[in-house]
This record gives C-alpha cells, sequence and structure tokens, in this order.
C-alpha cells in the first residue's frame, strides 16, 4: 500500500482504504501482489466472473476468499499493460487491478480495463 516500515502508516492507510470502499468512492484498485492476495482472501474483490468482459486467461489472477472456497478470478496481472509501460509504471514489482466488491460503476471499471489492456 505505501512504501516504508511504519506499521501505523500502513494501518491508517489500510483504514482510510476501507472507509472508502464502504461508501463506494472505490471501484477497483491497482495492488502489488501480496496485497492482492490479502484483499482476494478477504473478500475485498468482485470475481471477474461477473463482469461483461473478456479477459484473456494468461492475465487472469485467481485466489480463493473467506466466504467461499473456490479459486475464482479476481484479478488481472498488468504487467503487460501498453499503457502503464508507456508511463513507465511497470517495475520490478508486479501490478495487479482487481475489482472492489461493491462497485456501482461496472461499466467505468470495464472501460479501465479495456484501456489499460489494449490502450
Amino acid at each position: 500500500m505505501v512504501s516504508g516500515d511504519d506499521p501505523s502508516v500502513e494501518m491508517a492507510m489500510a483504514q482510510k482504504l476501507m472507509a472508502m470502499v464502504m461508501v463506494n468512492e472505490l471501484d477497483f484498485l491497482v495492488v502489488t501482489g501480496d496485497y492482492f492476495e490479502s484483499f482476494a482472501y478477504q473478500d475485498f474483490f468482485l470475481s471477474l466472473d461477473e463482469l461483461d468482459i473478456d479477459i484473456p486467461e494468461e492475465l487472469l489472477l485467481y485466489s480463493e476468499s473467506s466466504e467461499n472456497p473456490e479459486v475464482l478470478p479476481y484479478g488481472i496481472d498488468l504487467g503487460s499493460s501498453p499503457l502503464l509501460k508507456e508511463l513507465g509504471l511497470i517495475q520490478n514489482h508486479g501490478l495487479t487491478l482487481g475489482v472492489v466488491i461493491n462497485t456501482i460503476r461496472p461499466e467505468n471499471v470495464i472501460a479501465i480495463i479495456n484501456l489499460l489492456l489494449y490502450g
């Protein structure tokens, strides 16, 4: 979430993130791998099967959640995103997009995914 080793900053950011999700201010998150696994397991992300979009299988990241032991696609690997490469945002750590489970703007999420994956 944030760089550095200060646990109080990490906790504050996590609390702010949860508050933003609860009031529907966020529709998706772009996170690194460890955070993706944690958020997916905590039922933070919507299964991508629930969106009306075709995502290449090789870009899907799967996880189980605490509520559903079935392994489902909850993330999209953004490592090959032409837009993120052009902006210089692809670094040594992988970036994953996850759709927030209570999104109220799925059409916007689909547009963002298409922009990130296809330019």
